[in-house]
Formats: structure tokens, sequence, C-alpha cells
């Protein structure tokens, strides 16, 4: 079975709100966003190597959390620039499935949904999509749709 590689792109520098990794914000009293994307596809029937890609100075924080994924240190300066390092770093790995560990999905079938995508349909890219409130507009990533 193929190997998919888990890319959790967690390398931001925490300077919106007040050097505080969004990455670390709790969704509960026993969970935060980086354990719930560490523990998203646990569910997921593809064989996966997660992998959390982690700034120096907040390194040693997520090693200690203990996550269910490998961590690796990379100062980069941009999402981009991690993602290609985490995949630099599994050049035996060539598929992919990348979480934002800034976004709680409150229904987590929608990652499982993909996956379940990724095995049965010939595509290079399954993504998830929702509607978001006015207020949110420009200043999330978004999509336009036309013409469905």
């Amino acid at each position: 079975m193929e190997t998919f590689l888990h890319i959790i792109p967690a390398a931001g520098k925490a300077s919106r709100i007040g050097g505080i990794p969004k990455f670390l914000l709790p969704i509960d009293e026993d969970n935060f966003l980086i354990k719930f994307h560490s523990n998203l596809l646990n569910n997921a029937k593809l064989n996966i190597q997660k992998v959390i890609v982690v700034s120096s100075e907040y390194f040693r924080t997520v090693q200690r959390l203990n996550l269910d994924a490998e961590i690796i240190k990379a100062d980069t300066a941009t999402m981009n620039e991690t993602i290609k390092f985490a995949i630099k770093a599994f050049p035996e790995i060539s598929k992919y499935i990348l979480t934002m560990p800034d976004t709680f999905y409150k229904d987590s079938s929608i990652i499982l949904n993909l996956t379940e995508q990724i095995k049965t349909l010939n595509t290079q890219l399954s993504l998830a999509l929702w509607k978001i409130e006015n207020y949110q507009r420009g200043k999330l990533g978004q999509v336009l749709i036309e013409n469905n």
C-alpha cells in the first residue's frame, strides 16, 4: 500500500495574536489544534506518515506534547517553503495530505471523506471547501466557484 505524507505545517511566527501560536489554541479541556490535527486521520484507511513542521522557537514545546507524528524543525519564511521542506524530508513519499493546524473542523468526516476520494478517484487534488461568513471575506483563504 502506498504511503501518504500528512503534512501539518506549524512553522509560523505567531505574530498575529501576541506570540501565541494558533496551533496551541485549545479546542476543549484535553485538546488543542495541533493535537486535533495529529489525530485527524487516525481512522483513515490509508497508510499515513504524519509530520509536523515547526520553527526552532516552538520545536521543543511541540516535542513535549507527545503527539502521534514525527516532528521536524524548519525556520522558513512562508507556508510554501514549509511544505517544500516537509516534502524534501521524506523523498520516498510522493503523495501528500495537507491540513492547516490553525483550522478546526467541526465535522472531521470532511477530511476522512477526502481520504476516501484519494483512494477511489484518479485525481491529483482533492480540496475541502465550505461556506464562510460574509465578515470573514478577505481574511481567510478562499476559493471562488463559478458555474458550479
